[in-house]
């Protein structure tokens, strides 16, 4: 793989930011058990653990190829619609196409969004306190 510039980098972040937040409302990270699909153009596999929606704007403008998800007000599902082992998340628009998927571990896991624990219980508190899109400028 070729090597990219910054600028490069922080331009591909605005199209990912401008995609989760296209539509009229804000966008949404919905968390799901199993393996990732193939891509966000393919169909949810799992069982929905957890709803978040986003702010709007949903990220901080990029710097140096990373851009900060915006959590301020703080962003959460209050109520994790089923109990499950939490293996994925899509990131998709209001109109909940979606647009970015990343795997999920505990912390330490190695996964691109962590949680303490990925143990979800249906009812309780699912928030997110940071997460960081990274765009790499190859090798």
């Amino acid at each position: 793989m070729g090597t990219i510039t910054t600028t490069m980098r922080n331009a591909r972040l605005s199209l990912l930011s401008t995609a989760i937040d296209a539509g009229s409302g804000p966008g949404t990270l919905k968390i799901y058990t199993g393996s990732k699909p193939a891509g966000p153009a393919s169909a949810a596999t799992g069982t929905l653990l957890a709803s978040i929606t986003l702010n709007d704007p949903s990220c901080a403008s990029p710097s140096n190829g990373s851009m900060a998800l915006v959590v301020s007000p703080a962003i959460a599902d209050s109520s994790a619609d089923a109990t499950g082992t939490a293996g994925w998340a899509r990131f998709a628009d209001s109109d909940d196409n979606g647009v970015h998927d990343v795997s999920v571990t505990a912390t330490g896991g190695g996964g691109e969004l962590t949680f303490p624990s990925v143990s979800f219980v249906s009812g309780t508190n699912i928030g997110i306190t940071s997460y960081t899109f990274t765009e790499s400028a190859g090798s």
